[in-house]
């Protein structure tokens, strides 16, 4: 015994002095043993920094390693002559975290060792799939046997209590009380499992009806029934009733030929709200169920209850972008300022594609579209006196599209209108109706009337000031000066056998002080 004592001595020493032999034949001062192993659960809260354990002191003390000086770099430090941890750890990243310790006092290393942290496994993954769906096809005449074979695996630590799962069948859809679905869980190996899905019972389950989104009062489908009662009776008539359609996609009615279900869209289906609905139907008569047999009720009413499943699929039908609003009013001033913001106009594609926005209609081309936000700006000034301006309203057209680099149509393309309501400005001068007039001249006075007329609205329009420009010798007199709310005024002449080319103008006052004017006006 004890020399098995001394040789344990001497292997202990041996690898706790390696280091110090190797520097040469001092003797080395007393070494202060550290724990070398350290066993922490992963995702520990903490606090942290937590103390792991004091370390000597007067000596510098380094570690050298993953978590110190390898990633994850500073999950492990040492400050005061303490080792902490600064977080927590992941068993799914580290199973295990090796450094070296290594302690030196006046400048010689006397203490080298091994620090070990296990991390142990806590029950944080769940098991997952190894695939989202599984499929399978059976003969509706099978009464029992596999139906398929699923796996699982989880990504706690195999072989323990942690990776240790089962299979349940969680929910039947369509329901139907002819069939049971059974499941067994296999051996696993590691963290992996298998389970074997079975049934037994009847498989009588419609074929799945395919319909297209966004139609209505389409046949889905018919439900045969027999009844051996005389036909036509209210003891043939079928009444059905459907069930599992909380939305009210759809209505069940009776053939009165044919006593069959007739299954019909009732309002459009959304391919993105509902790709697939399970429902069942119901079949009684109009009057009930009735048998007599030594004078009682004998009628079993169970088959009264039985559901037939019924499952459709919405198939996907493509649809454009929807402009929401579609139409927006805009008012502004004529003449504003190019780069004014106007509006913004915003689609969404129903299937989450991506759109960019383009001008459709602008035939003067006075405003642009940011093709990412769909907000229009002005490109140009506006003019309420343009020939595309009716009734004061400019019309602009918005495309929403799809990006997907196809040309537009209906299938890829949705359109909103900007409708721009221009308010006038006095931003147009008063213009004669005829700038050349012939008068004949007579012994005694003649008259003429000048007509003048303006662009803008009524509110910036006649009364006019006329004016005659050389009228040097008073023979020219206008009647009113100012012309009259019919924007004419009387030009009159007083001086016989004169022959005498005369100049006028019209113009309008903005204001008290600013006047438009006209073109000359011209008289022979």
């Amino acid at each position: 015994m004890e020399n098995a004592l001394l040789a344990c001595f001497a292997i202990l020493v041996v690898e706790l002095l390696d280091t110090g032999l190797a520097r040469g034949l001092s003797r080395p001062k007393r070494s202060w043993l550290l724990r070398d192993e350290y066993e922490l659960y992963e995702g520990n809260p903490g606090p942290y920094p937590m103390l792991l354990r004091e370390l000597p002191p007067n000596k510098i003390s380094t570690i050298t390693g993953p978590g110190a000086t390898e990633d994850p770099v500073g999950l492990l430090r040492i400050e005061n002559q303490k080792l902490y941890i600064t977080g927590p750890l992941d068993y799914g990243k580290y199973k295990n975290i090796s450094l070296v310790y290594e302690a030196a006092e006046d400048g010689t290393i006397d203490t080298r060792l091994a620090i070990l942290i296990i991390v142990l496994d806590i029950n944080d993954n769940p098991p997952v799939f190894s695939k989202e769906e599984y499929t399978a096809t059976l003969n509706e005449s099978q009464t029992q046997g596999l139906v398929v074979e699923v796996d699982a695996i989880d990504a706690d630590e195999p072989n323990t209590e942690n990776s240790t799962f089962t299979f349940s069948i969680v929910s039947v859809s369509p329901k139907n009380e002819n069939v049971r679905f059974l499941i067994q869980t296999k051996e696993h190996l590691n963290n992996k499992r298998n389970g074997m899905i079975t049934f037994q019972g009847c498989l009588n389950y419609q074929a799945p009806k395919k319909v297209k989104e966004n139609k209505y009062g389409m046949e889905v489908g018919r439900i045969l029934v027999t009844d051996e009662d005389i036909q036509g009776t209210p003891s043939w008539r079928a009444r059905f009733s459907l069930h599992g359609d909380p939305g009210g996609y759809f209505k069940i009615s009776t053939d009165p030929k044919t006593n069959e279900g007739i299954i019909t869209i009732e309002k459009p289906l959304d391919y993105e709200e509902v790709s697939r609905m399970h429902m069942s139907v119901t079949v009684e008569n109009e009057e009930p169920l009735f048998c007599c047999e030594k004078g009682r009720d004998q009628c079993s009413h169970a088959d009264s209850n039985i559901q037939l499943p019924v499952v459709v699929i919405v198939e996907n039908d493509h649809e454009p972008p929807v402009f929401d609003p579609p139409r927006k009013d805009k008012s502004v001033e004529e003449n504003i300022a190019v780069g004014t913001y106007l509006e913004q106009l915003t689609a969404k594609d129903p299937e989450n594609k991506p759109i960019t926005y383009r001008k459709g209609q602008d035939p003067e081309g006075w405003v642009s579209v940011d093709s990412k936000t769909g907000k229009i700006t002005t490109a140009k000034h506006l003019d309420r006196e343009s020939p595309y301006v009716r009734s004061n309203r400019y019309i602009v057209t918005i495309y929403a599209v799809e990006v997907d680099n196809t040309p537009l149509t209906e299938a890829n393309t949705a359109t909103a209108t900007l409708i721009i309501y221009l308010i006038d400005i006095n931003d147009n001068a008063p213009i004669l109706e005829q700038s050349h007039i012939e008068m004949c001249m007579s012994h005694g006075p003649v008259k003429t009337l000048i007509t003048a007329i303006d662009k803008d609205e009524k509110h910036h329009g006649p009364p006019f000031l006329f004016e005659v420009l050389n009228n040097d010798n008073g023979h020219w007199r206008l009647e009113p000066a100012s012309g009259n709310m019919s924007g004419n005024v009387w030009l009159f002449f007083f001086q016989s056998l004169e022959t005498k080319a005369l100049k006028g103008r019209v113009c309008h006052f903005c204001g008290l002080f600013k006047k438009m004017c006209a073109a000359h006006l011209h008289i022979l």
